[in-house]
């Protein structure tokens, strides 16, 4: 500092800069109002606590009162229900008293209650099975295993081959099974191992072939998945269906099946890769034209 005056000191200037930097570090204004506004925040989260208590008592109070009003509601329709069948059970028995003393034989005949031989019980049942199996058609149908296939089929009688086939439900020849039931038919036709035939087809219409379908497509876009690909949809419209491909299988299984078919989009690194085109109603066919590409993925 050769160039300063002669009244200027060194170290006054030292230490009036070190106290200026203390100041102003420690600045009261700045600290008091820094103080005030925690306070103020302070204030409004304790404020807001007491609202947010009181809002969940009056919630509370209320939906207890609207159970005391369910609950006294329920006790008046219960009791009212009471009272209505003691008053039609005073007037049933006022109506019979009267009616034995116009008719005493016929009103002891009314009150008979004869007990049922378990021999008529099990005609009167099988009567029924047969009357309701010849209703739905089902008199000539019977549930067997295809011992070369390893599946289970519903068929006609006539198509029934001792060699092939082993009888699971139904009457045929010498075998009885018991008859075939609508329920026989829905409970075998959702079984793994089941396939479809004409007669299937016949009984159930396209049920058994949209699960089929179902299954099918399914398992498609799981293999595509794995395979690290990813999908978008055209079923036809001026726009494929997803704003962008994914591999999110929930998002193409509900955008799937909007229209009688489905052009399944394959991208490979955000790139068009190959197609599978799905049309729906044809069964185990559902898979109608697919890019070589993907061959090995579709066949498989």
């Amino acid at each position: 500092m050769t160039d300063q005056p002669l009244w200027f000191n060194e170290s006054d200037y030292a230490d009036f800069l070190a106290e200026s930097a203390l100041l102003f570090e420690f600045n009261v204004p700045y600290q008091k109002q820094k103080f005030e506004n925690r306070k103020k925040i302070a204030q409004f989260d304790r404020e807001t606590a007491i609202r947010r208590g009181r809002l969940k008592m009056e919630l509370v109070r209320d939906l207890y009162r609207a159970k005391a009003k369910g609950e006294q509601g329920l006790a008046e329709s219960v009791f009212s229900q009471k009272v209505k069948q003691l008053s039609d059970a005073f007037a049933h028995a006022v109506l019979t008293e009267a009616e034995s003393k116009k008719n005493p034989l016929k009103a002891d005949k009314k009150n008979m209650r004869p007990e049922v031989d378990p021999k008529d019980r099990d005609r009167d049942r099988k009567r029924e099975d047969r009357r309701e199996a010849k209703q739905q058609g089902l008199s000539n149908i019977i549930i067997v295993k295809n011992n070369k296939l390893n599946k289970i089929e519903i068929i006609t009688k006539d198509d029934f081959n001792s060699e092939t086939h082993t009888l699971l439900k139904g009457k045929v020849k010498k075998l009885d099974k018991g008859n075939v039931t609508k329920r026989d038919v829905n409970y075998y036709s959702t079984l793994e191992n089941f396939m479809n035939t004409k007669t299937s087809i016949r009984l159930l219409g396209g049920r058994v072939e949209k699960k089929m379908e179902k299954k099918i497509v399914n398992n498609l876009i799981k293999k595509i998945d794995m395979a690290g690909f990813t999908m978008n949809i055209d079923n036809g419209g001026d726009c494929y269906e997803l704003l962008a491909p994914t591999n999110c299988l929930k998002t193409i299984r509900k955008n799937l099946g909007a229209t009688g078919h489905d052009n399944i989009i394959v991208y490979k690194d955000g790139i068009e890769f190959g197609f599978v085109t799905l049309v729906y109603g044809n069964g185990e066919d559902v898979i109608s034209d697919y890019s070589i590409n993907l061959e090995k993925l579709v066949v498989e």
